[in-house]
Order: C-alpha cells, then structure tokens, then sequence
C-alpha cells in the first residue's frame, strides 16, 4: 500500500466532514432562528428583558455550542487539509493532474484562510459584544444590552460570509479532488 491511499482517504474526511460542519451549523440555526421566536419563549433569567426579545434570545443561547462545536470540528479539519495538501506537494500525488492539483490547493488554502480570518479576527470581538449582550440583558441594562447587540450584529454578516464562502471552497475542492483521484483510464475519451 502506497501512502496516496491513505493520504486520500484523509483529504477526502477532512474535506468532507469540513463541509459537514458548516452545513449542520447552518441548518441548526436557520431552524432554531426560524421557530423558536414564534414560540414565545420566557426566560426567567432574562425578566428584565422585553419578552419580545426572549425567543431570539433563547435561539442564541441554544444554537451557541453548536456554533462552537462545529468551529473546533471546522480548525481540527483546517490543520488536516492543510498538512494533506502539504503531502500532496511534497510526495508527487496527483502530479499527473497538475490543473486539478493546483485548483484543489487554491480552494482548500482559501477555504482554510477564511476559516483562520474569522476565527481570529472576527470572532473574538463578536463574542464579547455577544457576552456583554445577555450580562446587560439579564441585569435588565436595556441601552448597554442594545449597545452591545449592535455591535454584535455589525460584524455577523462578515462571519456569515466567511463561512459562506469557505463552504463555496470546500464545496470547488471536493470538485477538483475528485478529478485529481480520478483514475487516468476513466478520464481518457475511448472514442
């Protein structure tokens, strides 16, 4: 058994499970966002909070550790696609496809680099305004909890992006894996 083998089927889980997680954090808050506030929830904790409130409030405080699960499951497959890639050059896979190669690696590094801005640069900030947010919410600050859900809110649709495109990435990645693991005989036009 040569390493391609195993190196392949790596990329391929850490791609693949990659993608999965930016799918599952998607799809669990676009449903707990979409239904939970309908409901009308109460949260004791929050009295002090216009109940209107609650509901969106309440979706948060749910769709947060699935938000924080998937980014570590996303860095954990961010330092495997990077050490594959890493493989893929310096062994000579795929070498034999060097278009494919080259569109694989640009789309997995971009993929990586956005997940790498957003969680260094994005986030951090986001989830102290998110942290001030429910501390000025629950002590019953409205000014300082709207303050900080403002300034919250400001920088969600960069880390939405973010994600949004790493997901595109991963999505031309897989794309271009597939035609780098692609058997050259299959490939060929047998005509």
């Amino acid at each position: 058994m040569t390493l391609r083998t195993p190196i392949t089927m790596i990329t391929w889980l850490a791609t693949t499970l990659w993608f999965a997680a930016i799918a599952a954090a998607g799809a669990a808050a676009a449903g707990v966002f979409a239904i939970l506030p309908g409901l009308e929830p109460t949260l004791a904790e929050y009295r002090a909070l216009d109940p209107a409130l609650h509901g969106r409030l309440a979706s948060g405080l749910i769709t947060e550790p699935i938000f924080t699960a998937t980014d570590i499951a996303q860095i954990v497959m961010s330092i495997i696609v990077i050490a594959c890639v890493s493989a893929f050059w310096l062994l000579g896979l795929a070498a034999g496809r060097p278009l494919s190669r080259i569109a694989w690696s640009i789309a997995s590094l971009g993929a990586v680099a956005c997940l790498w801005i957003r969680i260094i640069f994005v986030m951090p900030g986001m989830n102290a305004d998110l942290q001030r947010y429910r501390v000025a919410a629950r002590e019953g600050d409205a000014e300082q909890a709207t303050v900080a859900y403002d300034a919250f809110n400001a920088m969600h649709p960069t880390a939405s992006s973010l994600m949004e495109v790493s997901a595109v990435l991963l999505l031309i990645a897989i794309a271009a894996l597939a035609a780098c693991c692609t058997p050259a005989k299959s490939r060929r036009n047998k005509a």
